[in-house]
């Protein structure tokens, strides 16, 4: 469900909604309510969180949940400055509604500063995101939040379209903006020396780790 700031305020003036249990994203005057995720969203953030924390256990870089959030209303004065931005949002972030929280499936966070963590969330830039694409959330997934991360400097962004089909977008260090690799796993079968149904994902932003979807390990009925 999608709201503007004023209508959300009035909800939580009205008691129709409970502003600590509700879960939603800002981007300026809207505010995207999230609706509850389902099994196999669940699923797929759960078995790829998992793969991170286990690669990062002992290390300094540690990934989170979207129970974290980012908080980038101290990036917003910034992100103003850029004329693409302004294009690009232009009506999202009038005054008074100058906030961008988001609620990434798995960020990882390279930058664990003690002030950076805060009641409201994350407010650095995490290194990596994954967003699961849901129908509810894919469009701003696709569109909104890929410009917000690409223009804050998130270095590699996923969205996960389901366990055969993943987008990588990688931060290019001299035009600071995303290209695109797709990795399918519908086209590998074609190749007949693949015989397997595991889709390998490389993370470019840390050596030597790869994300494994395996369809046997999912099950959706």
């Amino acid at each position: 469900m999608i709201a503007s700031l004023e209508q959300f305020q009035e909800y939580i003036e009205k008691g129709l909604i409970d502003e600590e249990n509700i879960r939603y994203e800002q981007i300026g005057n809207v505010i995207y309510l999230m609706s509850v995720p389902t099994e196999e969203h669940e699923s797929i953030v759960g078995e790829v969180y998992t793969q991170f924390r286990n690669y990062f256990r002992g290390k300094f870089c540690q990934a989170y949940t979207s129970n974290t959030g980012l908080d980038l209303f101290n990036k917003v004065s910034l992100l103003r400055e850029l004329e693409e931005f302004q294009i690009y949002f232009k009506g999202k972030l009038d005054k008074g509604s100058e906030n961008i929280y988001l609620l990434p499936d798995i960020e990882v966070i390279c930058d664990r500063s003690k002030g950076l963590f805060g009641k409201n969330g994350y407010k650095g830039v995490p290194k990596l995101i994954v967003e699961v694409l849901s129908s509810g959330t894919a469009d701003k997934d696709l569109k909104e939040k890929l410009k917000i991360y690409e223009f804050i400097g998130v270095s590699e962004y996923w969205i996960i379209k389901d366990i055969r089909n993943v987008s990588v977008y990688l931060l290019d260090g001299e035009t600071k903006r995303y290209i695109k690799t797709e990795y399918t796993l519908d086209s590998l079968e074609n190749n007949f020396l693949y015989q397997k149904n595991v889709l390998d994902i490389p993370v470019k932003s840390f050596e030597g780790l790869t994300i494994n979807l395996d369809e046997k390990i999912f099950n959706f009925g």
